[in-house]
């Protein structure tokens, strides 16, 4: 396999959101299995640079050569910095999995601009500067928010939506907490990528900060399956393939309440005229 090229750099911060303790929101993978060689691959690591070396923050998806999808709170707000005392820069780091059998050590992508969802809404896009066509990374599937997704299915739903049902399996994917200890806290770090499907919830009673109740959401949860801090911005994926969601959080206790998922159907008409990326396009 191609060694993909090393691109190094900085993606420079603009501080806008509200400031929140980093264990408030990001979360990584309990309960779920090791994602196999060819899954994934468009999983990305966003790290910041404190005075220690690298420190893990969140996940993203790559959607093209030139555009990552995440969380926007994956951007640390200006009185996190200060408190952990790190240079605000923050590296995209695109090979960690399936590992050094696919890469040489980390690649990282200089993304020269930042685009938060124009609402403050937490989905945000960065733009690298070249091309990563080199790269051995194939961009994950945008969802079909015209047609009801029911490849998996027993019976197809008749008429449209851009919306998945509830019931329906989704897969998440990230690094870091794989155990919980016996009061229910996430425990542990994974230097492997988890993988672990989910089903969709009603967020109906879930409490949910008011801010993001006025964005578009949709719940995810399953039984001794959860996510733990590290893994939001991760890509929510149904059918294998196709990107539905952008992981937001969740709750402090493992498997305790579902997790929030930013609806990327909601978004994709942003995502299409900020990126102009083909596929994007929402067509009639």
């Amino acid at each position: 396999m191609k060694t993909m090229k090393t691109l190094s750099g900085v993606l420079l911060l603009s501080l806008m959101l509200a400031d929140a303790t980093l264990g408030d929101i990001q979360k990584r993978i309990i309960g779920g299995k090791d994602c196999n060689d060819k899954e994934r691959l468009y999983h990305v690591r966003i790290e910041w640079l404190n005075g220690q070396g690298f420190h893990y923050q969140c996940g993203g998806s790559l959607i093209s050569d030139q555009w990552v999808l995440t969380a926007a709170h994956c951007r640390p707000t200006e009185n996190v910095i200060k408190k952990h005392q790190f240079v605000p820069h923050v590296y995209v780091v695109l090979g960690k999995h399936p590992g050094s059998g696919h890469v040489k050590g980390p690649v990282k992508i200089e993304a020269t601009d930042t685009h938060v969802h124009p609402d403050q809404h937490d989905i945000m896009l960065l733009k690298l500067p070249e091309s990563a066509k080199e790269n051995t990374i194939t961009p994950v599937n945008p969802p079909d928010c015209l047609t009801t997704p029911a490849k998996k299915r027993k019976t197809e739903d008749s008429g449209k939506t851009s919306e998945l049902k509830l019931g329906d399996t989704v897969q998440i994917a990230g690094y870091g907490g794989t155990q919980a200890d016996s009061d229910g806290n996430r425990v542990d770090v994974s230097t492997t990528l988890k993988c672990a499907e989910y089903e969709v919830v009603s967020c109906y009673n879930i409490n949910i900060q008011q801010s993001i109740k006025k964005q578009h959401i949709f719940c995810t949860k399953r039984s001794k399956v959860d996510t733990c801090f590290g893994d939001s911005g991760g890509g929510v994926v149904f059918d294998g393939d196709q990107l539905y969601g952008v992981h937001q959080g969740g709750f402090l206790i493992a498997c305790s309440s579902p997790g929030i998922v930013m609806d990327v159907c909601k978004y994709k008409d942003w995502i299409w005229k900020t990126t102009h990326i083909p596929t994007w396009e929402i067509k009639p």
